[in-house]
């Protein structure tokens, strides 16, 4: 979450950044939904730029910028800003929409109801910044969305588990 901008970056930070950059560069897959999502986020931070405006002012105003606290915050928070913005562009322009029926076989947008063990489960197939297992939305990315990738129902899948191989058996994709 935006902290901002009073977080220091460390050194890991910023390699996990430049490797945020350099996955900028691939296109990514997202639902109609979640591209509405991503355009709201960053309207939002463009609006914050706006209200940076409105602060920068007075903590100008009040004094050495050397010995401002507040005036170093206040930098600091606009330039996370301008890079959260800088981001998100790039995300943006490298979104394709995807529909369940554009696919063949299992991929963003389909639900799967699957047999492990003789329990059934149901996970909805989304993009990695959707995902949330404990919801049941899987993104293509996770082991088990690798393997179900491109399926369809009846197949069975084996998916390597840091507890072991675990057996899918599909039994129905909507």
């Amino acid at each position: 979450p935006f902290d901002g901008g009073r977080t220091r970056k460390s050194t890991s930070d910023l390699l996990s950044n430049y490797q945020d950059r350099q996955d900028m560069q691939k296109t990514h897959k997202v639902s109609a939904d979640t591209l509405k999502k991503l355009r709201a986020d960053h309207d939002k931070l463009l609006t914050k730029r706006k209200e940076f405006g409105i602060i920068f002012g007075p903590a100008v105003e009040a004094g050495d910028p050397r010995e401002n606290d507040e005036y170093c915050m206040v930098i600091e928070a606009i330039v996370a800003n301008e890079s959260a913005i800088s981001e998100l562009t790039e995300y943006i322009k490298s979104t394709v929409v995807v529909e369940a029926d554009d696919e063949p076989g299992i991929s963003i947008g389909y639900t799967v109801v699957v047999d492990v063990g003789g329990n059934e489960s149901t996970f909805e197939i989304v993009n990695e910044m959707d995902a949330n297992p404990m919801e049941g939305k899987l993104s293509l990315s996770s082991p088990i969305g690798k393997a179900l990738a491109g399926k369809h129902a009846g197949d069975t899948v084996n998916v390597d588990l840091p507890k072991g191989t675990v057996k899918y058996k599909i039994k129905q994709v909507k």
